[in-house]
């Protein structure tokens, strides 16, 4: 089975499953061992969240993203480009390939906090398991 033709099935899948698809797939990502944040990076990052927080109309909370992909979804919306989604998923890898291994533990700890927060309502809203 191809790429393409895993992708395919992927869109193919009501919007519930393709969010924990989606997530189970982020989930399972990581950096490698030997990954140093360059100073070069630890600018652009601490650039982008000062612009972030120097901007916050600009952001869009989880729930707004939520409902906009449900929207489209239910509207028979054509899906994203799969280049785009490509070209993001590239970046992210990169990107995350250079985050030190401590930082990047103590990154997936408090997501796992936030995680355990949020997960239970999120489920119940969409009715999941």
């Amino acid at each position: 089975m191809t790429k393409a033709d895993l992708t395919r099935l992927a869109l193919e899948l009501p919007i519930e499953e393709r969010l924990i698809l989606a997530q189970t797939l982020w989930d399972s990502a990581s950096p490698p061992e030997d990954f140093t944040l360059t100073p070069e990076l630890r600018n652009l990052l601490d650039a982008r969240l000062r612009d972030a927080e120097a901007n916050p109309d600009t952001s869009v909370t989880w729930e707004e993203m939520k409902a906009r992909l449900l929207r489209r979804a239910f509207r028979d919306e054509p899906p994203v480009d799969l280049e785009e989604i490509a070209v993001w998923s590239r970046e992210i890898e990169e990107t995350a390939a250079r985050i030190p291994q401590e930082e990047h533990e103590q990154f997936l700890a408090a997501l796992e906090e936030v995680e355990r927060e949020s997960k239970e309502p999120a489920r119940r809203q969409l009715g999941l398991p």
